[in-house]
């Protein structure tokens, strides 16, 4: 009987659209940290250069007359203008920084609650295609039980024809799932599909060809599920 491949359900892709928007806040992220590093590096420089005129201003000797209030800062000019401007820029750049920060922590948590309900709807998908193969197999519970009622009635003929319905049933819904066996018997050895128990000279049979199928193997699908247990030949005495 010609067996159904069944494809194992998997769970979608992940979104993109949602990666692209991570990567996206990522490097305006880092974009806004290289501003403000870069804005706050300036603001020292000219603070130091600030700082380096007022000590080369000559100070004015206190007479008589003269006021106790200290002198007072130069106001605006091109290195108080331009320290002001960065001092601005800086923090327009860490406001940025802080809002792209909190944009990202917001794409995470969708994020990671997108990769939940993935999870949570992968299993309910393995708990319907569980459910549905023990429906299938119910049946065959059903017949092996009455088979086993068999022995105590009946004779061993009708027991044996009990337990042949229960392994014609049972090949079938495997058979549906998509199941096939697989018998080597003599082909040639092939490790993806076989495992070799041991090997055993043999003059009749080439070297390397499958000798004994100790235990079958099965596929699921285009997938092998076991493989079948072998004994190989070693070819004839040298």
């Amino acid at each position: 009987m010609a067996s159904r491949k069944r494809q194992s359900p998997e769970a979608g892709a992940p979104d993109e659209a949602v990666f692209e928007q991570l990567r996206a806040y990522n490097e305006l992220l880092a974009q806004a940290d290289i501003e403000v590093s870069t804005a706050k590096t300036r603001v020292a420089e000219l603070e130091a250069q600030l700082a380096e005129l007022e000590k080369a201003l000559p100070s004015k000797k206190k007479g008589k007359g003269a006021s106790a209030e200290p002198a007072a800062r130069p106001a605006g000019g091109v290195a108080g203008e331009a320290l002001e401007a960065a001092t601005a820029r800086a923090a327009e750049a860490e406001a940025q920084s802080e809002e792209y920060l909190t944009a990202l922590k917001r794409v995470a948590a969708d994020f990671d609650n997108y990769k939940k309900r993935q999870v949570r709807e992968r299993e309910v998908i393995v708990q319907e295609a569980n459910k549905r193969l023990v429906l299938e197999l119910l049946p065959v519970l059903d017949d092996l039980e009455r088979a086993l009622e068999a022995f105590a009635s009946h004779g061993p003929d009708s027991v044996q024809e009990g337990v042949l319905l229960v392994h014609r049933a049972l090949r079938t819904t495997l058979e549906r799932e998509g199941v096939s066996p697989i018998d080597p018997q003599g082909e040639r050895f092939d490790p993806q599909e076989h495992e070799a128990l041991l090997s055993q000279p043999s003059d009749d049979v080439a070297e390397g060809t499958v000798l004994q199928v100790v235990q079958r193997g099965f596929r699921l699908g285009d997938r092998v599920v076991r493989p079948a247990r072998v004994v190989v030949s070693a070819g004839g005495k040298a």
